[in-house]
């Protein structure tokens, strides 16, 4: 997750997009997916059930930048719910402490564009209690509790029975890992605008040009997502090394 924030930064200042772009997920070597809820999801040769070991990592210099590609790593197969869901148990726990997985809600931060609405259909599906609209539980499409707080998300943490939630506007600042098991999902950065004007252009005919549309967008989406109200509103292109080492900081306590 480090290696795409930090790649998320070149990508968005160039437009030369290379024709064919992959999404890779990746995941610590030989050991299983945190949280159960996409355990199950992996190559068809793996051995042992619900481990999904990361590709090998390499840098090619081809189309004149460096890009992240996955040496000798076929494509996965696309996902077929096979998940194992630990259910939500709404406990009380002392502060500055992490709960147990199992007793923590499931939050997941929604970037636009980078798989969120399947991952949402996937919680439907295994009978997590998730909001139905996109599994946002705010009408402002943020989480948790209704204003920026750790006492807020804290108050909606024990009185909900969801343990699924998304959310696809500005994180809020404060972070509840006590209550909250913080995910995401990352796509390289230029085919997640990519596929973004696409989306634009299919619904709106007379859009203009994915280049022309580019220029008017935030760059470093991914990182502005992650790093919440502090990056939402800074000039293009001013995103400064304070931000993104603060940004690196609340990544860290995803899992």
């Amino acid at each position: 997750l480090l290696t795409f924030i930090a790649l998320d930064i070149f990508y968005t200042m160039s437009l030369d997009l290379p024709r064919h772009s992959a999404n890779t997920l990746l995941f610590p070597a030989n050991q299983e997916v945190g949280g159960s809820l996409l355990r199950g999801i992996g190559p068809p040769n793996n051995k042992k059930k619900g481990v999904f070991k990361s590709p090998i990592a390499s840098t090619s210099q081809n189309m004149g930048h460096d890009t992240l590609i996955a040496k000798h790593q076929p494509p996965p197969p696309p996902p077929q719910f096979g998940f194992t869901v630990v259910p939500h148990v709404n406990t009380t726990t002392s502060h500055n402490k992490v709960s147990p997985f199992h007793s923590r809600i499931m939050y997941f931060l929604h970037i636009h564009k980078s798989g969120g609405t399947c991952l949402c259909q996937a919680a439907h599906f295994n009978k997590m209690a998730a909001p139905e609209t996109n599994c946002n539980p705010q009408a402002d499409q943020r989480c948790c509790g209704g204003e920026d707080s750790i006492e807020a998300q804290q108050k909606f943490a024990r009185t909900t029975n969801l343990t699924f939630v998304a959310n696809e506007g500005a994180m809020y600042e404060a972070m509840d890992v006590e209550h909250y098991r913080y995910i995401l999902l990352l796509r390289k950065s230029r085919a997640r605008y990519k596929s973004h004007w696409q989306h634009v252009y299919r619904n709106h005919k007379n859009a203009s040009s994915f280049v022309a549309w580019w220029e008017r967008q935030p760059d470093n989406w991914n990182l502005r997502m992650i790093c919440g109200p502090r990056c939402m509103n800074v000039p293009k292109y001013q995103i400064s090394k304070g931000l993104f080492d603060y940004t690196i900081d609340r990544l860290l306590k995803f899992e």
